[in-house]
């Protein structure tokens, strides 16, 4: 039995590298250090959740007694990227929110 192992269909050498970036690696110097200075989501089952946890708040029908939800942990633990990562996939930017109702 012989094993015939066959070439990739195009020589790539950077064939391992996600699409979305593989162009960066063969950009100049300048445009691959803009792109590695960028904040990028890096998704985690927990941030998932949070964020999840978010969207479940925002649509939530109204009611007398609407839920709370904190944010709490050690500094450096990713409660800001979450919430960016919550207004980039909601599509806006909130600097505050705040719900008031007249009766």
């Amino acid at each position: 039995m012989t094993l015939t192992l066959s070439a990739p269909a195009h020589d790539d050498p950077y064939n391992h590298l996600h699409p979305d970036i593989r162009h960066l690696a063969g950009a100049d110097d300048a445009v691959r250090v803009e792109a590695i200075y960028q904040d990028h989501w890096i998704s985690y089952p927990a941030g998932e959740e949070a964020i999840d946890r978010l969207f479940e708040h925002l649509y939530m029908p109204r009611r007398h007694r609407m839920p709370s939800l904190l944010h709490w942990a050690d500094p450096n633990s990713g409660k800001t990227a979450i919430h960016r990562e919550f207004q980039v996939r909601l599509r806006c930017s909130i600097t505050r929110l705040e719900i008031c109702c007249s009766s």
